[in-house]
């Protein structure tokens, strides 16, 4: 996949945002721009991992939607299987979102639907023998070659935790 012509290939330039924090600082020295400043980096990191996990898998045309649900079913546990709402509770998107995408995973031959046996209303989305190995390929990925998991080298351990801890205390916070 190309990138747009109208668009730089995708960087965190700190630099870029501390300008553009300081710039906004000397304007309003009255604010505190520390959203701003988060926004800009959580976008850049976001739009860096967006483009790496498109090319794990290139011509699957699968990202990070697609993965994170090939993720939940794993995560599961045996035997890999979620109810379609269990999904989109999980992911936060609409149940819609999670029905194309899911078929989309189920033609890739990733996912089966399946009948539930107590509940003839009900099925369940289960992982078939290739989506968990690419599941775990993702994963294994996102673990040991990811631009992340590189960048988070440069942390020790504590630090990490601390990152994690406070992005998680940031999530909790949204009403």
């Amino acid at each position: 996949m190309t990138e747009p012509r109208d668009r730089a290939p995708p960087s965190c330039d700190s630099d870029a945002i501390d300008r553009l924090v300081e710039g906004c600082g000397r304007e309003r020295d009255d604010l505190d721009f520390s959203w701003l400043e988060l926004i800009s980096r959580f976008r850049d990191i976001t739009t860096l991992l967006r483009a790496e996990v498109a090319g794990i898998l290139p011509g699957s045309n699968c990202g990070n939607s697609e993965f994170a649900i090939l993720i939940q079913l794993r995560a599961a546990g045996p035997p890999y299987r979620m109810r379609p709402t269990e999904i989109f509770q999980a992911l936060s998107v609409t149940s819609g979102a999670v029905t194309s995408r899911i078929e989309k995973l189920a033609r890739l031959g990733w996912v089966s639907r399946e009948a539930s046996t107590s509940d003839r209303r009900a099925t369940w989305v289960r992982l078939s023998e290739a989506g968990l190995r690419v599941s775990d390929l993702l994963m294994e990925h996102g673990a040991a070659h990811s631009r992340l998991a590189a960048a988070l080298t440069g942390l020790d351990p504590a630090e990490r935790q601390e990152l994690v801890r406070l992005t998680s205390k940031l999530c909790k916070a949204f009403p």
